[in-house]
């Protein structure tokens, strides 16, 4: 009942009896909280609540406080003020400055975390914990124990003082709300994360997680721990042996897998699995369904506790990250890879990108798929049917195409073109151009999915090596072959290169081309002038020169002297000598850059074709010419055959060498003694008489005699019949192996006129 002021008769009834009493009203006006504080602040010089009530006042919050209400203030004296702010400091968050509105803004949000909105008296309160929620939104906790009652960081001194909208509490402190790290180690639930409370401590990351943040921790109770670890293993783990520093380090490395850099509430989230970045940057896949909040494998029991600096979600299991298998079946990405999840695991390549190592899979998404092959050749591929072994193997070396060895972030990569070995062996082109990353012909989409073994980057193509000529002319080499690259465009080898074939190529760095060619005469080459188709046809016969029409690794090489015919079709020689190699004398200095049609070895010189004579001393043919090398040299005539001319070389083996002569004959033909001179000039006659002053093939010959005049002046006759070739008294039985001035046709005599 509410009555005006006035005087009053009134029926009573007491223990005495009834009667009538005479009551006279006052208007003395109901006080709410501000008006309390303001009445205690203005009791003199000895007020606890000056500065409280000052505070009150400047930033609007008195007002308020005698709202409707109900409310519950935990008042800081004048001597708790102080303690935690020097007078200088309040002066300055009162004083009329510049910068009036931020100071006011962050009174207000000191203040409100010291008013709780409802009326909790100390009667209220039970002994233990009790978590109440402050006007800012933050819980804080009221302590009651034996030796009295605190709340948050301060003693509860004086309780329950009235007022018409509430309560008032004071506190010897400025309350101040615990980060995530003190929450767990002294919040309303500290019993049940002892142990995380513990691994936070040792590791040092209880102050970083009370650090202004955001965060986001999922918190392993007590109970989780013990399903991963025994006692014994989590006392191991703490302790301070020989190898603390390695044990903290590991539990670091687990326990920041557990926070996340922003806060996400339970109601940040939709139907679906959001993957998000751990402190240890591998991702995080959160998933909610109609059965609740998954954590990776762990299920999350209690959500949003929030703190001042994020909020804390408990969960029942330790979690550990994913690798790259995992990952993509696990979901969470802005695009969908399930056809290439259904491929890897149909292959068995999803436990090997589980698997010990480091990673990067360019990972096609579903429309990169389905812009090569239909849902029916997908399903064809997977199928467990006839030919399921040799689908499997060609899904193998699609997907190892596009798995590199090492883990690769997009900041790990040079601007420019980047090259690495994919899993099959052959290179892979990444390109960064300033923000943009391509691989390939395919762009980078989704860069950086960092999972525990490697990382993963979402691409928009199937990946597929470049075969040799667009290798070359990609420029992605460690060397630079610009010159070459620039050559095969101009004469259309680079496009021979790409076809159909196998191929090994000789590939002369830009240094090698400059040591034989000036720039000018280079660029003469290459102009499109008045002897261009002259000029390119020379050049196509130097570079086709440099290539072999099967594929040559250098694993294929024996120890010694390696022969291999070229497109132009004479034969390179490719000597192996340990683990060096070289081609024609140039040293090759990188082998076997594999490409989809062949292999690349680089080298540092550009290669031209042995002439008549050094193919011989080379003896690297199929047949044994160390007899006829030795005469060659002998008689000086190697350099002859090696000269701007053009020649055919009917040579004999050794064995038909020992069929005309004695080793004792040919010892003393070779000999440097009285009569060498003599001996040499018979040779020479001997070896003219096998040499032609023009370069004639066996589809030169016409069927019948062939008179021919050797270099010796003398006739020879080379008879085409029925029964094969002869060259004077002799067989040819092995025809045309090219030099660069001629041709060898291989005899079982020596040929006598």
């Amino acid at each position: 009942m509410d009555l005006e002021p006035g005087l009053y008769t009134l029926n009573a009834d007491s223990a005495q009896g009834s009667g009538i009493a005479l009551v006279e009203t006052y208007g003395i006006e109901a006080m709410g909280l501000g008006s309390t504080i303001d009445l205690a602040a203005s009791n003199g010089p000895s007020s606890d609540f000056t500065i409280l009530n000052a505070a009150l006042e400047e930033t609007g919050l008195s007002s308020i406080l005698d709202g409707p209400g109900p409310f519950t203030l935990f008042a800081p004296t004048d001597e708790a003020f102080l303690a935690s702010f020097s007078e200088a400091d309040l002066a300055e968050l009162l004083a009329e400055d510049a910068d009036r509105d931020e100071d006011l803004q962050t009174l207000t949000g000191i203040l409100m975390y010291h008013v709780v909105g409802g009326n909790i008296p100390s009667t209220a309160l039970v002994t233990g914990t009790n978590t109440v929620k402050a006007l800012t939104g933050v819980n804080f906790n009221v302590q009651v124990g034996p030796d009295g009652v605190t709340a948050q960081n301060g003693n509860v001194i004086e309780t329950d003082i009235s007022s018409s909208n509430g309560v008032i509490h004071v506190v010897d402190a400025v309350l101040a709300p615990f980060g995530i790290g003190s929450e767990l180690k002294m919040g309303s639930a500290a019993n049940s994360f002892t142990i995380l409370s513990a691994a936070l401590e040792a590791t040092n990351l209880t102050e970083v997680l009370d650090a202004e943040g955001p965060y986001t921790l999922f918190a392993p109770d007590d109970a989780a721990f013990l399903k991963m670890f025994t006692s014994e293993e989590l006392t191991e783990l703490l302790a301070d042996d020989a190898d603390k520093e390695e044990d903290l380090a590991a539990l670091a490395s687990i326990l920041q897998y557990h926070v996340i850099g922003s806060q996400i509430l339970s109601t940040d989230l939709t139907q679906g699995t959001v993957s998000v970045p751990a402190l240890t940057g591998l991702g995080l896949n959160v998933t909610l369904d109609e059965n609740g909040v998954m954590v990776q494998g762990a299920k999350v029991t209690s959500a949003d506790k929030i703190t001042p600096n994020g909020v804390i979600h408990t969960i029942d299991s330790i979690i550990a990250p994913y690798g790259i298998g995992s990952t993509l079946d696990a979901g969470g990405s802005s695009e969908s890879f399930t056809i290439l999840d259904a491929a890897l695991k149909a292959t068995g390549l999803d436990a090997v990108l589980n698997g010990e190592g480091s990673f990067t899979l360019f990972a096609p998404n579903d429309a990169a798929f389905l812009d090569v092959f239909s849902m029916e050749e997908i399903a064809e591929l997977v199928a467990d049917d006839a030919d399921k072994e040799a689908d499997l193997a060609a899904l193998v070396d699609i997907l190892t195409y596009h798995v590199i060895g090492t883990e690769i972030k997009s900041t790990d990569l040079a601007e420019g073109v980047n090259r690495a070995p994919s899993l099959n062996g052959k290179d892979l082109y990444v390109t960064r151009n300033g923000d943009s990353v391509s691989v390939q012909m395919g762009d980078v989409i989704l860069a950086n999915i960092i999972t525990s073994n490697g990382v993963i980057h979402g691409v928009d193509k199937i990946l597929a090596p470049y075969a040799l000529g667009t290798t070359v002319t990609t420029d992605g080499l460690d060397d630079s072959f610009s010159i070459l690259g620039a050559a095969l465009s101009a004469t259309g080898l680079d496009t021979a290169l790409d076809g159909n074939g196998s191929f090994t190529l000789f590939a002369p760095t830009d240094e090698a081309f400059l040591k034989v060619f000036t720039s000018e005469e280079l660029a003469e080459l290459l102009a499109d002038d008045a002897d261009m188709e002259a000029d390119l046809a020379a050049l196509a016969e130097i570079l086709s020169y440099h290539v072999v029409p099967t594929q040559v690794l250098s694993t294929d090489l024996i120890e010694g002297l390696n022969p291999a015919p070229t497109l132009t079709g004479t034969n390179l020689y490719v000597t192996l000598e340990g683990t060096a190699a070289s081609v024609q004398g140039v040293e090759i200095s990188t082998t076997d850059i594999l490409a989809s049609n062949g292999v690349i070895h680089v080298t540092e010189g550009i290669l031209f074709p042995y002439g008549v004579g050094s193919t011989i001393i080379t003896n690297g043919l199929n047949e044994s010419f160390e007899i006829l090398g030795a005469a060659l040299s002998a008689a000086n005539l190697v350099d002859t055959l090696d000269a701007a001319a053009s020649y055919t070389l009917f040579a004999p083996t050794d064995a038909a060498f020992l069929k005309a002569f004695t080793p004792e004959q040919l010892e003393e033909l070779l000999a440097d003694d009285a009569d060498k001179e003599a001996d040499i000039a018979a040779l020479t006659g001997i070896l003219l008489y096998h040499v032609l002053d023009t370069k004639i093939l066996s589809t030169d010959l016409a069927l019948g005699t062939n008179s021919v005049q050797a270099l010796s002046e003398q006739q020879l006759d080379v008879v085409v019949g029925a029964a094969g070739v002869t060259a004077q008294n002799a067989n040819v039985f092995e025809f045309d192996i090219l030099a660069g001035n001629g041709v060898i046709h291989v005899v079982d005599e020596v040929l006598a006129p």
